[in-house]
């Protein structure tokens, strides 16, 4: 038995050639879309890239603000215990005040006790005196009745 093989054209049907030609275009507009891709992926590393060398400067910004608000922190929670003991002090010194305040106020009552002691000594001393000056005033006007009467005695007594 004898196998026969096909005969062999060389004719280019339509629809091949349409197919290669749909192949080619297809392969061309991959190719096309893979260039602009590349092109779009290098200008994102170049932006990438920018924008990191922007953000490592604004973080080394921002590290340093949070470094000094690190201090300005630390430095009030010193303050503020300063603070706790100026409070407590205050306290001390308010005390002190009140009690000085308390022993200021004795002492006025203090002194304003003597000093009516003083005025009743003064009026009782002054009812003294007028008193003895009304004696005294009394005394003197008997004794002068009597120096009267005492030198009108001889002129009675020779008159008689």
């Amino acid at each position: 038995m004898e196998v026969h093989l096909p005969k062999v054209r060389n004719e280019v049907n339509l629809n091949t050639a349409m197919h290669l030609v749909t192949i080619a275009t297809v392969l061309i507009g991959i190719g096309a879309m893979w260039s602009e891709q590349r092109s779009q992926n290098n200008q994102q590393d170049e932006w990438i890239k920018k924008h990191e060398t922007q953000h490592s400067a604004i973080l080394l910004d921002i590290n340093t603000t949070n470094n000094s608000f690190e201090q300005r922190l630390k430095l009030l929670e010193l303050a503020l215990t300063e603070d706790k003991n100026r409070d407590y002090r205050i306290a001390q010194l308010e005390k002190g005040i009140e009690v000085t305040n308390d022993r200021i106020t004795q002492t006025n009552e203090i002194a304003r006790q003597q000093a009516e002691d003083i005025r009743n000594d003064i009026s009782q001393l002054s009812t003294q005196v007028e008193l003895s000056k009304q004696i005294l005033i009394r005394l003197e006007a008997k004794q002068v009745n009597t120096n009267t009467l005492l030198q009108d005695l001889p002129k009675r007594n020779g008159a008689s």
